[in-house]
């Protein structure tokens, strides 16, 4: 499931660089495949793109 899910978000991604949801969305995906890293790459970029409360919680799932 979620290795359909990420080239569908890559594609989300490469359309508009700054959806922040695409990115915290592959981020959730790399997480549930426990790919730690990809995920922390992820979620860096979505709190990049805003750090509204929402977002900044996404690192909570990593803790």
């Amino acid at each position: 499931m979620y290795d359909d899910a990420i080239p569908f978000f890559q594609k989300v991604v490469q359309l508009d660089p700054k959806n922040r949801w695409a990115f915290r969305n592959m981020g959730n995906s790399f997480l549930k495949k426990k790919m730690y890293d990809d995920a922390i790459t992820f979620f860096s970029n979505t709190v990049q793109l805003d750090r509204t409360t929402r977002h900044l919680n996404s690192w909570d799932y990593l803790f």
